[in-house]
């Protein structure tokens, strides 16, 4: 049986991934970096997964808001168990649908539609987003003598630009949709694609109603994002790395922008390369910024492999989502 697309696309994530670290390791002094490694500081090290804990929490906390616009009624442990199970699936196993999916799927069979168990996933990803390039911005105007140059600020302008050209299609989707729906006459896989996006838009503003919610949901990712760039830091000092925390301010929530594209597992690669590009033009080595870059994946791992326990420990089905149920997602949004 031949390899299917997914599985194809799964190959190629694994390849760029495989590549870029390679690449790192071959322009760096690995003996320094073995030595950066060994000599993590513990006491730094586990204050960062607690932390990271307590940012999870927050993450339980904003989904729970946000389903609630749609009057959703679910605990925040709910929340929170939910939100390790996606996260493991995520990193550790490669299923026919993606940790956030999986997530909604889950919700989707007890407390909520599956439009809205979806719709709220995607809300929280966008509220989250635009938070995070809202903190950059802030990062970027403190310190723009120090930053310029760096490639932090022709990164956050395009993802600006990104942010208002979403939001401009949003608003003016019945315009788009009816001159794409035009276009796509006698074409049914694009008039299908077309219909899911219609589906999805009207979910969507079915969330505007629940203006509080949202206002909640976006303090909370401000709050989440700022304490993943305090998580940064000390995951830096575990090091014996010490720069200036205003840097970790601009770097950190672009480093996550850029492990958002899907073309590595998990970010890896990404991670690491994104860490040696900017941070060694502020003071840290080459072995350093590598090593943080490490460090970073190796408490995500540890924190995602959590995930796998509370499955494990979950009552209900073993499996996240039936075929069926995963060709009825695609269908529905």
């Amino acid at each position: 049986m031949g390899i299917s697309r997914k599985g194809w696309m799964r190959l190629l994530k694994i390849a760029v991934s495989s590549g870029l670290l390679l690449y790192l390791f071959l322009t760096i002094d690995v003996s320094e970096l073995g030595r950066r490694l060994v000599e993590v500081r513990l006491v730094w090290f586990g204050s960062a997964l607690a932390l990271m804990l307590v940012a999870r929490l927050i993450v339980a906390v904003r989904w729970q808001v946000l389903l609630a616009a749609r009057g959703v009624r679910m605990t925040v442990l709910r929340s929170l168990q939910l939100g390790f199970i996606g996260s493991f699936f995520n990193t550790f196993l490669p299923t026919s649908v993606g940790g956030d999916a999986v997530r909604a799927l889950h919700v989707a069979r007890s407390e909520a539609g599956l439009a809205d168990s979806f719709v709220s996933v995607v809300l929280e990803r966008a509220v989250g987003m635009v938070a995070l390039v809202l903190l950059t911005t802030v990062g970027c105007i403190v310190a723009y003598d120090r930053v310029r140059g760096t490639g932090a600020l022709t990164g956050v302008v395009i993802l600006w630009i990104l942010i208002v050209g979403s939001a401009l299609v949003f608003y003016t989707w019945g315009v788009w949709s009816n001159w794409l729906n035009g276009f796509g006459a006698g074409r049914p896989r694009l008039a299908a694609l077309l219909g899911r996006f219609d589906s999805l838009h009207e979910s969507i503003l079915g969330f505007r109603r629940g203006n509080r919610e949202l206002a909640i949901g976006f303090v909370l990712s401000v709050l989440f994002h700022a304490l993943t760039i305090i998580i940064a830091l000390i995951l830096a000092k575990s090091l014996g790395i010490d720069i200036p925390f205003i840097y970790f301010v601009v770097f950190q929530p672009l480093r996550q922008a850029l492990m958002m594209i899907p073309i590595t597992i998990f970010g890896t690669g990404v991670r690491e390369a994104s860490s040696v590009l900017f941070y060694t033009q502020v003071g840290m080595t080459h072995p350093e910024a590598l090593a943080f870059g490490l460090v970073s994946g190796i408490a995500m791992l540890i924190m995602n492999a959590v995930g796998g326990i509370v499955y494990a420990l979950s009552p209900g089905p073993r499996c996240p989502a039936s075929a069926g149920e995963s060709a009825h997602l695609s269908s529905e949004v």
